[in-house]
């Protein structure tokens, strides 16, 4: 079973390879210009802001199922006294700790775009927000300190910023804003929740809804 769970972390540090790389150059100007943004919900923000980090998320979803199944399945053997079986404990702890290790703080590289917002960000929660975001903002000049540590890096599937572990930094701010809509019609992220953007609202929600779902599939920024 150890050798199962070890097998998992094997494939899990290999995907990480082929999934994240580093920052590019104009990743790194859009931050020190613009800072990072995380979206959340207004109870998790206060959390946030109270704690003073950003909780890293669980693995990377397209591997996750493999190491939770290896768990799983090795917590049920765990719990048979009768199996008889040495488990190897320290290796265990060791797994584990590598495991944790591969986890991941999710963030968008300055002020994120409708594409990456909609293929980041839950569908249900995006709905029930209607028009107004939450985020969790970091500052260029905060911003730079993880860059200049190496501690970012972006998952090429779709450009979001990841820190390794948890994100925790003194001078988070939380910011209001709002998905309006362009003179064509078309969603786009701003700053700051206006009357005019509650006013707005049922009409960018429903032209959320309504979005191609090759726009989820295939974020414009992709193609």
């Amino acid at each position: 079973m150890v050798s199962s769970l070890a097998i998992s972390v094997g494939i899990s540090k290999s995907i990480h390879s082929l999934t994240e790389k580093g920052l590019t150059d104009k990743e790194v100007q859009k931050i020190l210009k613009e800072g990072l943004y995380h979206i959340t919900s207004i109870e998790n923000s206060k959390k946030i802001i109270d704690s003073g980090y950003i909780k890293k998320s669980g693995l990377i979803s397209s591997y996750s199922a493999i190491i939770g199944k290896t768990i799983k399945h090795f917590n049920k053997f765990v719990q048979n006294e009768e199996s008889g079986v040495d488990f190897g404990l320290s290796k265990i702890s060791s797994l584990s700790k590598e495991i944790d290790g591969l986890k991941r703080t999710f963030l968008f590289c300055g002020m994120p775009d409708m594409a990456k917002l909609i293929f980041n960000i839950n569908e249900k929660t995006l709905k029930a927000c209607g028009n107004k975001l939450t985020a969790i903002y970091i500052p260029p000049e905060d911003a730079k300190n993880f860059i200049i540590k190496d501690k970012l890096t972006t998952r090429r599937i779709d450009g979001a910023i990841m820190c390794k572990g948890n994100f925790e930094s003194a001078n988070m701010q939380v910011k209001e804003m709002a998905i309006a809509l362009d003179s064509k019609g078309i969603p786009y992220v701003k700053e700051d929740y206006t009357e005019q953007d509650k006013k707005d609202e049922k009409r960018v929600s429903k032209k959320i809804s309504n979005m191609n779902i090759v726009d989820k599939i295939f974020p414009t920024f992709m193609l």
